[in-house]
C-alpha cells in the first residue's frame, strides 16, 4: 500500500504490506490491521511535527516530511519477517529514523520474540553478545566505526528480524554509535546457530 499527503509545510509518504490469500482469514486481517496502524501512527507523527514546525522560531525550512518505509525480510515455510523504516524530519540539520520490525509465525499470528526461535538453554545470549562485540571491534579498528557507548549485550528482548542469511540483529541511531553510521545491522547466520533453533522451519 502506498499513501500521499502533501500540504504547504507538508509532506508524508506512507508505504506498508497488506497481505492477501491467506488461508486463516482472521490471522490476515490482524496483520493487515497492525500493518496499517504502523502507516496511522506514522501519518499522526508527521501532522504533529508540521504545526509544532510552523510554530516555531526556526529560519531554515517549514517543510516537515514523513516517511514511512519496509522490507520483507523473510518470507517463507510460514514464518513472515517485516521490516519498516520510520523517517520523521521536523527542522534541524537532520531528520532522524527509527526502525522496527516484526517476526510472525504465520500458522497462528504470533508475534515471535527471540526466545521463541531460538533456545534458552544453549546459551544463546551471551553467544550471539561474543559474535556482534568481535564485529564491532573488527569495525573500529579499521575506522569504519566509532562506539559513543560501549555495547555489552543485545539483552533479553532484542530488535531483530529474520533474513535469507541469518538472524539480523539492529540498533538505532544514536544507540550505540554516531548518527552518521545509521543503523547498524550485524547478521548472525543460521548456520552458527543451527544448535539452538527451536522454529526448525528456518534452517
Amino acid at each position: 500500500m502506498e499513501k500521499y499527503i502533501t500540504g504547504d509545510n507538508l509532506k508524508i509518504t506512507l508505504k506498508y504490506p497488506k497481505i492477501s490469500g491467506m488461508a486463516d482469514q482472521k490471522i490476515q486481517n490482524e496483520l493487515n490491521v497492525l500493518f496499517e496502524q504502523k502507516a496511522i501512527h506514522a501519518k499522526k507523527q508527521g501532522l504533529k511535527c508540521a504545526v509544532v514546525l510552523s510554530k516555531a522560531e526556526y529560519e531554515g525550512t517549514k517543510l516537515c516530511e514523513s516517511y514511512l518505509d519496509y522490507k520483507i525480510g523473510y518470507n517463507q515455510n510460514g514464518l513472515l519477517s517485516v521490516v519498516f523504516s520510520d523517517y520523521q524530519f521536523a527542522g534541524g540539520a537532520h531528520g532522524s529514523t527509527l526502525q522496527s520490525s516484526y517476526t510472525f509465525d504465520l500458522q497462528t499470528g504470533e508475534d515471535l520474540t527471540l526466545s521463541k526461535i531460538l533456545d534458552d538453554d544453549k546459551n544463546y545470549t551471551t553467544y550471539i553478545d561474543s559474535m556482534i562485540r568481535n564485529e564491532i571491534d573488527k569495525k573500529v579498528a579499521t575506522g569504519d566505526l566509532f562506539e559513543l557507548v560501549t555495547f555489552k549485550s543485545i539483552g533479553k528482548n532484542p530488535a531483530f528480524y529474520l533474513a535469507e542469511e541469518g538472524i539480523v540483529f539492529y540498533f538505532q541511531q544514536y544507540e550505540y554509535f554516531p548518527y552518521a553510521a545509521g543503523i547498524q545491522e550485524f547478521v548472525i547466520p543460521y548456520s552458527v546457530l543451527k544448535g539452538m533453533i527451536i522454529k526448525t522451519m528456518i534452517m
